[in-house]
């Protein structure tokens, strides 16, 4: 596990900015700069998939922080067990989310594919295409994403199939 800390969620944001992935934030609402809530709405635009836990003395903000998708939100003073527990619990939520998706970096920020929701997959060129049930498909994605996710052979298989597609030899491929 690593952990960083920065100074002011300014700092923070410019890290995500730049394409830094976090898989848990530990925010407080009252910072210099910004509040906490505000600094999160901002992560969301380019993170849906962070969980956020907000550690502050202000009960306030608490409704407003699930507006922003907050994972949970404690108030001070944080009793030693009781963090524990917490982070025991994001942590763990973390790791089964990471065994059953694909994480992308997509144009609009990064994106989390359930493997469960995937319909199927087409490659146009350098750029991959999830499509998911119920739900638009995910941005396009460079195919280094799919390599990394699949293995290189499940992405050739996925190029072949686009292919063929746009022959009008098959009308979609869909992962088995």
């Amino acid at each position: 596990m690593q952990c960083t800390a920065f100074r002011s969620p300014l700092d923070l944001l410019a890290e995500i900015e730049k394409g830094t992935r976090y898989d848990i934030l530990f925010l407080d609402v009252i910072m210099p700069a910004e509040n906490g809530i505000t600094a999160a709405k901002e992560i969301r635009q380019y993170d849906n998939v962070v969980k956020i836990i907000f550690l502050t003395s202000s009960a306030e903000f608490a409704v407003e922080s699930y507006v922003v998708g907050a994972y949970f939100y404690q108030l001070k003073p944080i009793w030693e067990d009781s963090f524990f527990r917490l982070t025991d619990s994001v942590i763990a939520e973390c790791r089964r989310a990471d065994q059953r998706s694909l994480i992308l970096r997509c144009k609009t920020g990064i994106s989390r594919i359930d493997l469960d929701q995937l319909l199927y997959c087409e490659v146009l060129g350098r750029a991959a295409g999830c499509h998911r049930a119920g739900r638009h498909p995910a941005a396009a994605a460079g195919t280094g994403a799919l390599d990394r996710a699949f293995g290189a052979r499940a992405v050739a298989l996925f190029a072949q199939a686009a292919a063929a597609v746009r022959r009008g030899r098959q009308r979609r491929f869909l992962p088995h």
